[in-house]
């Protein structure tokens, strides 16, 4: 059976979880949602074995953060994971273009997705700024 992914949902707070390491209570975990078909574009209903992979380029490239294989619950073709659920993902995993790469029942899944940052977390990264100047640089005044 040839699966396909007709759609995907990615949303990654790349300046989240840049911030400092002394900011213990952001996780380590990202939601990642996902679409499956058959090779007749019919949804999936099964659970599936799946492997996540997190490249530093769309083709080719080296891979900085993996996690499973893991039995993932699909559902009308729609499936939800908590990346980062036994391997946490770390601020370097995330520094710069990333792509996910998804590989269900063996199968890779192309082309692999490219991880963008969702509007609040954009903003979310002046948070330790202050004029753009970052927090860790300014002296501490009376």
């Amino acid at each position: 059976m040839r699966k396909g992914m007709v759609t995907s949902f990615i949303a990654v707070a790349f300046l989240v979880l840049s911030l400092s390491v002394a900011q213990a209570d952001v996780p380590g975990q990202i939601n990642y949602q996902g679409y499956l078909t058959d090779d007749v574009e019919l949804p999936i209903d099964a659970d599936m074995d799946m492997l996540f992979s997190i490249y530093d380029a769309e083709i080719g490239g080296t891979e900085v953060w993996s996690e499973g294989p893991t039995t993932v619950h699909v559902k009308a073709g729609v499936y939800n994971v908590i990346l980062g659920w036994s391997s946490p993902l770390a601020p370097a995993d995330l520094d710069g273009p990333r792509w996910l790469e998804v590989i269900v029942e063996g199968e890779y899944l192309a082309p692999r997705d490219r991880i963008v940052s969702v509007l609040f977390a954009i903003e979310a990264g002046n948070a330790d700024t202050v004029d753009g100047v970052d927090a860790a640089d300014l002296e501490e005044s009376a």
